[in-house]
């Protein structure tokens, strides 16, 4: 959603349209809620991973892509 309102807004030679810029501001509102959603995910990850380790399970591991699925075709 985000690349697309950019490309909308830079292939315009004027000034972003009041709709361009409620969607430009919705989109940053939306962002930033979900990056505090995702760093108190991260806070709980030492105590979650410590209980996984315990247990003898594979701790999870942030800074990892997630796996890809071979089944699905890419969206591109």
């Amino acid at each position: 959603h985000i690349a697309g309102l950019y490309s909308e807004i830079g292939r315009a030679d004027a000034a972003p349209t009041a709709a361009q810029l409620a969607a430009t501001q919705s989109a940053t509102q939306a962002l930033v809620e979900l990056t505090g959603e995702w760093q108190q995910l991260q806070g709980g990850l030492p105590a979650l991973n410590k209980r996984l380790r315990a247990a003898k399970l594979a701790p999870v591991r942030a800074d990892l892509a997630p796996p890809r699925d071979r089944n699905v075709a890419d969206e591109k």
